[in-house]
């Protein structure tokens, strides 16, 4: 799907369901989650510990074993950022935000527009055996971001032409 994202010169390609924003879904709830379990066990023990002194062993310990869990779950998400769920153009700023959605969250890489080598409908093996087109951003430096299935061919162009004319405006007013 390619379209004006609402209030802004900012152009989006995503997926349908990723269109209006990247909501969490599954495990992405996990970390705001933990958050709100971790709030209310911290607060009594740092405004009254001495009432909470007989819990406290065991409070420290729900602690501990929630913050490993928020560490791994964040050094894993930044290990397997997953699948590009959408690319927002951002004229004014002169680049790209990838958005990835992976098991546990979501994570956003911007790029550069002059890094951007090529948009392009790339033919890929699935599983192995089954060859299918996909659309695919091509940076300066050789890495390919599969972008989402269901772009077609006609929103790739499009996007591509959007690209362009960004660049071309930023030339201009640099000059």
């Amino acid at each position: 799907m390619l379209g004006m994202i609402e209030g802004s010169d900012c152009v989006r390609l995503a997926a349908a369901r990723h269109f209006e924003g990247e909501r969490y879904d599954g495990w992405h709830k996990l970390l705001p989650v933990l958050l709100g379990a971790m709030l209310p066990m911290l607060w009594p023990v740092l405004v009254e510990p001495a009432s909470m002194l007989p819990a406290l062993p065991v409070m420290h310990a729900a602690l501990i074993v929630m913050a490993v869990i928020a560490v791994a779950v964040a050094a894993y998400s930044s290990l397997h950022k997953g699948d590009v769920v959408s690319v927002t153009l951002d004229p004014g700023r002169g680049q790209l935000l990838l958005v990835h959605s992976g098991p546990l969250a979501n994570v956003g890489k911007r790029l550069p527009l002059a890094s951007v080598a090529r948009l392009e409908m790339a033919t890929v093996l699935i599983d192995g055996r089954q060859r299918r087109q996909v659309a695919q951003l091509v940076t300066d430096d050789g890495r390919a971001y599969m972008l989402p299935a269901d772009i077609s061919r006609t929103e790739l162009v499009s996007f591509r032409a959007a690209i362009a004319d960004a660049v071309k405006r930023r030339a201009v007013e640099k000059r």
